[in-house]
């Protein structure tokens, strides 16, 4: 290890009687600025480098056939960009692919930010050279720059992370950590010439220029090769030479030593050391180093900085950089731009919702942070250096400044009062979005057309979206090819091809599945504390219980939530986008299905359920107030219902067991009822514009309909909330099951009533008729049946099994007890076809209060007792397929509250039963009490309702007789 640099500046300091400052300095400084090699030996590297990049950037397939011993010829037409400085770990470059036009026609992302740059790249104050490009990872950021590089200018690539902090950025990270404890050591001390934070700056700028050295070093070299080898090599080869060189751990660990040289190179002058050992780094001669660097650039080439990944610098060094701008130095800085307020995002989100969509939008305190932040000063930390840092190149030298990362808050800092970047940035967003015909294109480019015929559709469809998912194939054709197997080297064109994208597919979803179980499981920040994320349980429930793929959410720019699931790399959204829509990614679409599965199946209790989480916000959160309730309570139940029945088949009753008020009354003509769903279907969207056509019923036709949840019925319909189908027993042994129709209506309002909730439960009212455009000759309006009811009579015409369905009552009000035994005598015995359950919907059953209202209110019995037999389905044809099941209602209302004290007469013109017989009858009927024999009449007092129920039923359909007498029940109160 060469230290004459540290032996000067101890020389300085011994002869001025420092000698203790000397020791600290060697202390905190000398292993810090350890470095492996030379300046010169920096340059050698730079040398051997650039001759293969040089070498690289030329290879033909015929070479790479050479070179990994595959049959490339018959797959490859144009080689796969290879990178082999680094004899350890030789890569594909996959920066260095063609870039992809669009089916638009638009010109691909790096022209556009191109187009923006070269408008600006002035060194007047004034430009907005300074270009901040934002987006989800893998969204092509990079990508940008290097196409930048290999078609328009000499660009400087600043990688500051990648998987973990770059080595020369750790080694700029322990630097500016030992100048803030300097700082704060300090306190009190005589101030420095140079301020720590200043010196901060400087030192920051000083691994700027590092970079820029071994830009130039491999520059000069590539150049000298090329000479050398007589070749025609071009501007743009050579510049492609400086990209390869910056792209991989050789570029890094380089630019790493030349930093901690040149460090030392300025610390070896005296000046810059304090009587007390306090270090200082000049700004002014840090600058005068980048200026003679410049004088090296290419003549007539337009110098771009790239700096990446600096969402990385967004946390480190708060505040430190307290004093570092002076906006004197810069006095054409701008004022703050307008940014959108909290309202305003909603109301637009809201505004672009379409239709039913559904919105996920944000908590008010979620929002209420972000613009607190909005309104505050910059936190001054090591972004902040970097925007000063960048602001001293723009004003002294000029040249395109591009700053890449996946934080949407880097938009927020360069909005903020006193941001160095005001009036001197533009903001774009990172939206390339591959589609099938690009994407087909573009590998098509590559692959000869034999290879191609193995990318089918079906596998490239998965890979729309961000260009990472697309660049896959070539990855996984590099790792296929490079080291063959004995089966790919007889492997034909398209087979190989065809693996690679699948394996993409494979190998995307995995990763998107990573970033998805990490995301799950997080919380973000608001004014009032961490909350969980639901953002994405939210869309895995719309697509689990098919909504869709789109929903309108609140901008990132303005929900900490949405902004966190796009910096994870979960969502390719824009910093202002108010609609996700996961048919754009299919990739993260699938795996949000997978993770969303995995997590809802490992959710123990609703306290852990996310999904429901997210449905609750609804009741809340942002415009939760009781208008919103209604649907909420609808989707609460639908998702409960799903959820439960989705880990295999339950019976009916277990399935609604949480909601009923007691099982001892669950009809025993639904114990065999099985229940299994798959998906839940909301009919709005699914009908669409055919809804004036059709019922929603048809959807339970369709090859999976007996395993979906039909939900958000037609409101044209006047029906129930949710349909789905059970499968019960055949009707003789060795038959096959049969399906049974539940219908569940919905209220939680403190108005429903037990006689609305019928009605919509009764297929006879469904879809009322509507009147005829012409009226009758004297003027009285006629009504005809509508088409949705016309389909309807199809649906059960084709499906009978249909027409009598259970009929679920779900309330937020608690049943009466009388309501409760009305609807008991009715499903023993008055409407045995059509069972009617009631059920309640508690905040204890589905883990979210969602009732409008007083929810004490008990609900009683509709004061017609009539309404509780359905009608028969209107406009038949022929014999009604309901007439054997569906008893017409008696004409006029029975008195239907059962008791456990029931009658039983046995008697008929032809004389009557004896006592004797009669009470042996009724003696088998259930555990029971006499009250009162006569010769024909026998009263009893039954223990269980549920036998005297039985008791009357059996009297009612004719098979409780003495003898040939039929026996007739009714019940004593």
């Amino acid at each position: 290890m060469r230290l004459t640099a540290f032996s000067s500046f101890a020389t300085t300091l011994s002869r001025s009687g420092h000698l203790a400052a000397l020791e600290e300095a060697r202390t905190v400084w000398y292993g810090l600025l350890a470095s492996t090699g030379s300046v010169e030996d920096v340059r050698s590297t730079a040398a051997t480098v650039a001759a293969r990049a040089l070498h690289d950037m030329v290879m033909t397939v015929e070479q790479q056939v050479e070179l990994w011993g595959t049959p490339l010829a018959s797959i490859l037409q144009r080689p796969i960009p290879y990178d082999t400085s680094s004899s350890d770990n030789p890569s594909a470059m996959l920066e260095l692919l063609d870039p992809a036009g669009t089916a638009s026609g638009e010109l691909p992302l790096f022209e556009r930010v191109w187009a923006n740059i070269r408008a600006n790249m002035t060194s007047t104050t004034q430009s907005k050279s300074m270009i901040l490009l934002t987006g989800v990872s893998g969204a092509g950021k990079t990508k940008v720059a290097f196409d930048i590089g290999r078609k328009h200018a000499f660009v400087v690539l600043v990688r500051v992370w990648e998987k973990l902090m770059t080595p020369q950025w750790r080694l700029l990270y322990e630097v500016t950590s030992r100048l803030q404890a300097q700082s704060v050591r300090g306190a009190g001390a005589t101030p420095l010439a140079v301020s720590e934070s200043t010196s901060a700056v400087a030192s920051l700028l000083l691994l700027l220029s590092c970079h820029l050295e071994w830009a130039l070093m491999v520059h000069e070299a590539a150049s000298a090769e090329a000479e050398r080898a007589g070749g025609d090599t071009d501007a743009s080869a050579l510049r492609e030479a400086v990209l390869r060189a910056q792209r991989n751990g050789a570029g890094h660990n380089n630019v790493r030593a030349l930093f901690a040289r040149r460090l030392q190179e300025v610390l070896g002058n005296g000046s810059n050391i304090a009587a007390d050992g306090r270090i200082m780094v000049p700004l002014v001669d840090v600058l005068v180093r980048v200026k003679q660097l410049h004088r090296a650039i290419p003549a007539e080439t337009p110098l771009v900085w790239c700096y990446d990944e600096v969402q990385a610098l967004l946390a480190p060094f708060d505040g430190f950089f307290a004093d570092a701008f002076d906006a004197a130095a810069f006095p054409h800085a701008g004022a703050p731009t307008a940014h959108p307020s909290a309202a305003t995002a909603h109301a637009d989100a809201r505004a672009t919702a379409d239709g039913d969509r559904p919105a996920f939008l944000a908590l008010p305190e979620d929002t209420a942070g972000c613009t607190a932040e909005i309104r505050l000063s910059c936190s001054r930390g090591w972004f902040y250096g970097l925007l000063v840092a960048v602001r001293h190149l723009m004003r002294d030298f000029g040249g395109g400044h591009l700053l890449c990362g996946s934080s949407l808050r880097l938009n927020r800092e360069l909005l903020l009062a006193h941001s160095p970047a005001q009036g001197s940035a533009l903001a774009m967003d990172a939206n390339t979005r591959f589609d099938l015909p690009t994407l087909r294109s573009w590998l098509g480019s590559y692959l000869t057309p034999a290879a191609a015929l193995g990318l089918s559709d079906a596998a490239l469809s998965q890979l729309v979206g961000r260009p990472l998912f697309a660049s896959l194939v070539f990855k996984r054709l590099y790792c296929a090819l490079s080291e063959p197997s004995t089966e790919l080297l007889a492997a034909d064109p398209a087979a190989v091809a065809r693996d690679a994208a699948l394996e993409a597919v494979a190998e995307a979803t995995a990763m998107a599945r990573e970033r998805l179980d990490e995301l799950w499981g997080a919380v973000f920040h608001t004014t009032s504390g961490a909350k969980p994320h639901t953002l994405v349980a939210w869309l895995y429930y719309l697509q689990r219980m098919g909504f869709g793929s789109a929903t309108t959410i609140t901008p990132p720019s303005m929900s900490a939530e949405v902004m966190d699931a796009v910096q994870r790399g979960v969502l390719h959204v824009g910093r202002d986008a108010t609609v996700i829509n996961l048919q754009d990614e299919p990739i993260t679409a699938a795996a949000i299905l997978q993770v969303g599965d995995k997590r809802t199946n490992a959710a123990a209790t609703i306290a852990g359920d996310s999904v429901m989480r997210a449905l609750a916000r609804r009741v809340s959160g942002a415009f939760g107030d009781d208008s919103s309730k209604g649907t909420t309570a609808e989707d609460i139940i639908a998702w409960t219902l799903l959820r439960r029945a989705r880990g295999g088949p339950v019976t009916l009753r277990s399935l609604l067991a949480p909601f009923l008020p007691s099982l001892d009354l669950f009809p025993e003509s639904l114990a065999d009822h099985i229940v299994q769903l798959d998906n839940g279907l909301a009919c709005n969207v699914a009908l669409g514009a055919a809804a004036a056509e059709r019922t929603f019923l048809d959807l339970l036709t369709c090859p999976n309909g007996p395993q979906l949840l039909l939900h958000r019925a037609q409101t044209t319909a006047a029906g129930a909330n949710l349909a789905f189908l059970a499968q019960r027993p055949g009707a003789t042994a060795g038959s096959p099951p049969r399906q049974r129709l539940v219908l569940v209506q919905v209220k939680n309002a403190a108005s429903a009533s037990a006689a609305d909730m019928l009605r919509a439960v009764d297929l006879g009212q469904w879809y009322p008729d509507q009147a005829k455009s012409a009226k009758r000759a004297d003027g009285q309006v006629e009504y005809e049946e509508t088409r949705a009811h016309a389909a309807l009579r199809h649906v059960l015409a084709a499906n009978p099994d249909w027409a009598d369905p259970v009929r679920v009552l779900m309330s937020a009000r608690p049943w009466a007890k009388g309501t409760q035994l009305v609807a008991a005598c009715v499903n023993a015995v008055k409407v045995t076809a059509q069972p009617v359950l009631l059920a309640q919907l508690t905040a204890a059953s589905v883990g979210v209060d969602v009732g409008q209202g007083a929810a004490v209110a008990k609900l009683h019995p509709p004061k017609n007792s009539l309404l509780w037999w359905p009608t028969r389905v209107r406009h038949w044809h022929g014999k009604h397929l309901q007439e054997h099941t569906l008893p017409l209602p008696p004409a006029a209302a029975p008195d239907l509250l059962p008791s456990r004290r029931v009658r039983f007469s046995a008697s008929d013109a032809s004389g009557h039963a004896s006592a004797t017989d009669l009470q042996a009858l009724v003696g088998t009927l259930g555990s029971q009490t006499v009250i009162s024999a006569a010769d024909a009449t026998l009263t009893v007092q039954y223990v269980a309702l549920g036998d005297a129920l039985r008791a009357v039923a059996r009297a009612e359909n004719g098979s409780l007789r003495v003898g040939c007498r039929r026996v007739s029940a009714a019940f004593v109160r």
